[in-house]
């Protein structure tokens, strides 16, 4: 609800089918005063995920994200596709960081 507060989102196996896609309606309420968005996020998903509950509905808030071609948004995505939900997140957070600060 305050997207300048930060530039780099990091989401890690989102579960963004939570209260009903709450954050899918949050989104659509943003888009209809914005069509800027000055960020970076970086979305990392295990491939072992559940596909009902992370999988298809993160790759769907992907794909909303990216047809709204908002100003200033970068996206990236990766898949892991040997780790699940919970074994996914030292991996990515670490790469999530390198990508932010530019490490190799």
């Amino acid at each position: 609800t305050k997207p300048e507060l930060f530039q780099n989102y990091v989401l890690i196996s989102p579960t963004v089918s939570w209260d009903n896609r709450y954050i899918f309606n949050l989104e659509k309420k943003y888009f209809t005063r914005n069509k800027e968005l000055k960020a970076n996020v970086y979305v990392m998903m295990g491939g072992l995920d559940s596909k009902e509950n992370y999988l298809i509905p993160g790759s769907e808030f992907v794909e909303t994200l990216r047809n709204r071609d908002y100003k200033g948004l970068t996206i990236s995505t990766h898949r892991y596709d040997n780790d699940t939900h919970f074994s996914v997140f030292p991996m990515a957070l670490t790469d999530a960081f390198k990508a932010i600060y530019k490490l190799e």
